[in-house]
């Protein structure tokens, strides 16, 4: 009897086995001969197993065949008739049977014996080596049988899944690759993989291989602490499974097939094989997190294992990377202890260049962009190839977004090696024109920076130089350029039919040129003293008005003086000279000039370089001017010929070369000779923002229409665009009132004034007008008590809880309907007085539903008061948390009848009627809050400027990663009405507008000047998502934020959230 397999009764489903062996038993004892084979990896296990002893009794143990007994096994039957192998045969034999091949070396004599006697009557002989050579040895029976599994296994996949020949082909051998590994010195080597690793397809497609005898199963050390918690027996046996092993490693050499498709991967799995050894070692000291792969070792094992190296994929586009890397990883079959260690390696490092980057973000956010986006240069792509690989990318992108939102400048486009001396925006603020010292004038994408069209002046009429171009302007219908050069001519061009329409020649070298308002002419100023005006559409050569502008002198008779710039009013009416000697010009359509100064009798007057006009009435012209003692002036003048200097900006280091008003003339933006730009706002008469980025000095300065960006033009032959944020549409100035609030139910707006002593108070109704939102109905003052600080409107404006002499909270109604005539006076009536705050009350709002109003103050109890609307106390619940210092902000859950109460302990706290119903501790301390409207998040202002927004979930509040950006503390903000957007302001003079998705800051809002920051005591949203209000200084402003949306601080426009190429190729253009 012949037992084959006799390891199978090991199985734990072999319930039969000591049955089946007892027969076998009482079989020899009787009259039989049994013969069984085992595996030896199974041979302990089995002579250990109680139910097999007896067959172990008197038994004789056949041995696997040795080397030296091979050639007695081969040549013995072979003597029988009279043939042999000889001795160099016989040597390659044995070497071609080393390892698991014995199986195949049956096959290869075989085929030996019917190369040498095909027809079995040659006569007997010694076979020579050269013979068994020529018959194919072990390899061609390896090569012979592994395409006949092949065949096999591609068919049935092709079969099974109606797949082409080739793509079953290449899954097959992807699953052979498995098995496959690269030793130190670059050769293939087996590499035994456990079933229990294989997937149901992979197996398969492997068990024709198996039958052919290409593949053989062996027993594996386990690897997976899994497979050892379900694992049966003892020692050896339980630490061991079953595998799949290459029976010959020549299979590598000589089977064309398999060698092909490995010279492919060849170098992944040599890093297979190197990130193993690293990963052995890193478990060996028990994975200490100090110890992992260094960057520059992963930079060279990715470039191996990942498409994606170059930094972007083939289309261009950039991806984060470890998806892909993880399954080639996986399908490399890396260990789980490898593939946690590249995982953490490359998450480390991503995190390194965060923090590194980190701590440039305020003081140099270039360089911080650089850093987190690369220059796209070959050497800063290195540090992105390795970061988008990193498996958590969401510290990346929230710094890269909030190191562009502390980058003013979004795009800088150079102009070769000449400088630039003008710019100016197309009517619809997607193109600018700049003009160059090498006498050109180009058209620009003001996105991308791509020249659409470019003009050429002649050369320089006095010399021999290109001719300069000194002054650029752009028509307002968007049709035609105007440019001066010192080719002294003025052109017209057609910028969509990319030609000149018109030339013009002039006496001197000019040095600006305006379109006049309506675009019906261009006015020009030039060295000889002349500003004159052109008609467009004329063909002439003579201006149709001349403006001289004359000086005394050394003889005391008339001479010309030079003029540096030139601008002419929206009505036509009046034409500013600026002078070389310090005077600027104001010229009468009437022919009529008077003279005004910058300069107060006690100083020197220097040039003139710049004047502008701001916004006029008819009895009264506002202008701005920029001189050479490094500052700028606005100036007043009425009809009758009062005014005179009306502000003084200071603060370049040198000459202002340019300057100009903003769309809405609340701000100046000049351009200085110390190479920056800076924003003025006109009527706080202080520094906004400075603007650097320039190497030499800045020569011209243009607004966008919109009014957000400026364009900037400069010696050092750039261009740049930058981010100033929108100005104000409207202010109301509302003198001594602490509070505003606004109805989002009736759209009215209710105006809390100050009073210095306590009357009857009432409620005075204004119109809506042009300095109130448009969406407002009606505008109401409340005024009467004395030493307010702050309101709160119920719901259905009812009924206003004021906050008045610090500790006290008094209930008014009686506020009338909407509608109500201008003018008209309403008494309110007192509802109740609350005093047993006891101490400053620091907060009071309504809930949602107007039934409940709720008090935090700084009394010693450390716990919120509640009142119904009559403002009878509710006795507090056991059930709330004391805080441990004093309460600073609540927030009425806008869904549920809970509130959130803040306290500078640290802690936030929402509580019920009845209890409190979730906590937060933080490390910062809390200032403000206020819920998403779907109550679904709360967001917190915090005394360090950061924001936090902490997500309310079944589990209690979970934080955010922090809104960082302000300065100083963040005392006041406010969700959108659709939750999109987060309104925030702070003590340093600034409101932002967050993004509710990616937490970027999307524009600026600059309440005060950057030089004396003021608080801003209080945001609000007037009705719509794209109007902002702001409350400052007694002055509330309202904002048009859809440049958030259209031009966000934070990243490219309208992108999608999660493109990384959007957000890269972004964070690149401003970096330039």
């Amino acid at each position: 009897m012949i037992v084959d397999q006799a390891e199978e009764l090991l199985l734990s489903d072999a319930d039969d086995a000591p049955l089946f062996v007892h027969a076998l038993a009482e079989a020899v004892r009787r009259c039989a001969w049994l013969v069984y084979t085992v595996r030896a990896d199974f041979l302990d296990a089995l002579m250990r197993f109680e139910a097999f002893e007896p067959l172990l009794r008197d038994h004789h143990l056949v041995k696997p065949l040795s080397r030296a007994e091979l050639p007695l096994i081969i040549n013995a039957p072979l003597d029988t008739l009279g043939w042999r192998l000889d001795d160099l045969a016989l040597g390659l034999v044995q070497e071609d049977a080393a390892g698991e091949a014995l199986p195949l070396l049956a096959f290869a004599l075989h085929r030996l014996w019917e190369y040498v006697n095909p027809d079995g009557r040659r006569t007997p002989r010694a076979i020579t080596r050269g013979e068994y050579e020529a018959s194919g040895r072990v390899q061609k029976v390896l090569e012979t049988q592994a395409e006949e599994a092949f065949s096999m296994a591609r068919d049935s996949l092709r079969d099974q899944e109606r797949s082409s020949g080739s793509d079953a082909g290449r899954t097959v051998l992807k699953a052979l690759g498995r098995l496959v590994a690269v030793d130190e010195s670059g050769k293939y080597t087996r590499r035994p993989v456990a079933l229990r690793d294989l997937t149901d397809q992979e197996l398969r497609l492997l068990r024709p291989f198996v039958a052919c005898r290409v593949l053989t199963t062996v027993r594996h050390p386990s690897e997976d602490p899994r497979s050892l918690e379900s694992a049966t027996g003892d020692g050896w046996e339980r630490l061991a499974e079953d595998a799949f092993e290459v029976a010959h490693e020549s299979l590598f050499d000589h089977w064309p097939r398999l060698r092909e498709s490995l010279e492919r991967d060849h170098d992944a799995l040599r890093a297979r094989r190197e990130i193993e050894e690293i990963a052995d070692d890193w478990a060996r000291f028990d994975r200490p997190p100090d110890q992992l792969i260094p960057a520059s070792r992963l930079m060279r094992l990715l470039s191996v294992l990942s498409r994606h190296t170059e930094g972007a994929d083939a289309e261009g586009e950039f991806v984060a990377a470890w998806p892909e890397l993880r399954d080639t990883l996986r399908e490399l079959q890396v260990s789980r202890t490898a593939l946690s260690l590249v995982e953490q390696s490359l998450q480390r490092m991503a995190d390194d260049e965060v923090r590194r980057s980190e701590v440039l973000v305020d003081s140099d956010p270039r360089a911080a962009l650089h850093m987190l986006a690369g220059d796209g240069s070959a050497r800063g792509d290195v540090l992105v190839r390795l970061l988008l690989h990193a498996p958590d990318l969401g510290e990346w992108r929230r710094l890269l977004r909030r190191a562009m939102a502390a980058h003013p400048q979004l795009r800088s486009f150079r102009e070769r090696e000449a400088g630039l001396w003008g710019v100016a925006w197309s009517p619809d603020d997607s193109m600018v024109v700049t003009g160059s010292k090498d006498g050109g004038v180009r058209v620009r994408d003001a996105d991308t920076g791509r020249v659409l069209a470019e003009f050429r002046h002649a050369r320089e009429a006095r010399g021999d130089g290109p001719g300069w171009v000194r002054s650029v302007d752009w028509s307002p219908d968007g049709e035609l350029i105007a440019s001066v050069a010192t080719d002294e001519t003025l052109r017209l061009w057609s910028w969509r039919a990319r030609e000149e329409v018109r030339i013009v020649p002039l006496d001197d070298r000019p040095w600006s040129v305006r379109f006049t308002a309506s675009g019906g002419a261009v006015l020009v100023a030039c060295a000889d003293g002349s500003a004159r005006v052109w008609e467009v559409a004329g063909a002439s050569r003579k201006p149709v008005r001349t403006c001289l502008s004359t000086g005394a002198g050394p003889d005391g008779r008339p001479r010309a003086v030079r003029l540096w710039d030139a601008d002419i009013s929206a009505d036509g009416r009046y034409v500013a000279a600026a002078r070389e000697d310090g005077l600027i010009d104001l010229h009468d359509r009437d022919g009529k000039v008077v003279q005004l100064s910058p300069f107060s009798d006690d100083e020197e007057p220097q040039a003139v370089r710049s004047v502008r006009f701001g916004p006029s009435l008819p009895d009264l012209v506002r202008l701005a001017a920029g001189d050479q003692s490094h500052r700028a002036t606005t100036h007043v003048r009425t009809a009758d010929g009062r005014g005179g200097r009306a502000g003084t900006f200071e603060g370049h280091e040198d000459q202002v070369r340019r300057l100009a008003w903003s769309p809405a003339h609340g701000r100046l933006a000049t351009a200085g000779a110390d190479a920056t730009v800076r924003v003025w706002g006109v009527v706080e008469g202080q520094e906004l923002l400075t603007l650097r980025g320039h190497g030499q000095g800045v020569c011209d300065v243009a607004w966008s229409h919109a009014g957000d960006r400026l364009a900037s033009a400069a010696d050092d032959g750039s261009v740049r665009i930058w981010k100033v944020g929108p100005e104000p549409l409207a202010e109301r100035d509302i003198h001594e009132a602490h509070r505003v609030a606004w109805s989002a139910r009736t759209s009215r707006l209710l105006l809390l004034s100050n009073s210095v002593t306590h009357a009857m108070a009432d409620v005075a109704v204004e119109h809506a007008s042009a300095d109130v939102p448009p969406s407002a109905t009606d505008v109401l003052r409340m005024t009467g008590i004395a030493f307010a600080s702050s309101l709160a409107w119920s719901p259905d404006e009812t009924r206003c809880a004021v906050v008045s002499d610090g500790d006290k909270v008094s209930l008014w109604e009686g506020f009338g309907q909407p509608g109500q005539g201008p003018g008209e006076v309403v008494t309110l009536r007192a509802v109740a007085e609350l005093t047993d705050a006891h101490d400053t009350v620091t907060d009071a709002q309504w809930s949602s539903d107007g039934a409940w109003l709720a008090v935090t103050s700084k009394d010693r109890t450390w716990l919120p008061r509640v009142y119904d609307r009559d403002g009878r106390p509710w006795q507090s619940a056991t059930g709330w948390t004391r805080h441990a210092s004093f309460l600073s902000a609540l927030a009425w859950h806008p869904v549920l009848p809970e509130f959130a109460v803040a306290g500078q302990d640290n802690l936030i706290t929402v509580n019920s009627l009845d209890a409190t119903t979730a906590e937060y501790r933080g490390d910062r301390v809390f200032l403000s809050l206020a819920w998403h409207p779907d109550g679904t998040a709360l967001a917190v202002g915090c005394t360090d400027g950061g924001v936090l927004v902490l997500d309310r979930t079944e589990d209690g509040l979970r934080a955010r990663r922090p809104l960082l950006g302000h300065r100083q503390a963040v005392g006041t903000l406010a969700w959108s009405p659709d939750g999109s957007l987060l309104l925030t302001g702070s003590r340093d003079g600034t409101a932002k507008v967050w993004s509710g998705a990616t937490g970027g800051c999307l524009t600026v809002l600059r309440v005060q000047a950057a030089s004396l920051p003021g608080t801003v005591e209080q945001v609000f949203w007037a009705g719509s998502p794209s109007l902002a209000a702001t409350l400052a200084g007694g002055t509330v402003r309202f904002w048009d934020v859809s440049d958030a949306g259209d031009r966000p601080q934070c990243g490219p426009p309208g992108g999608d959230h999660d493109d990384l190429t959007g957000l890269i190729t972004e964070a690149r253009l401003r970096a330039r």
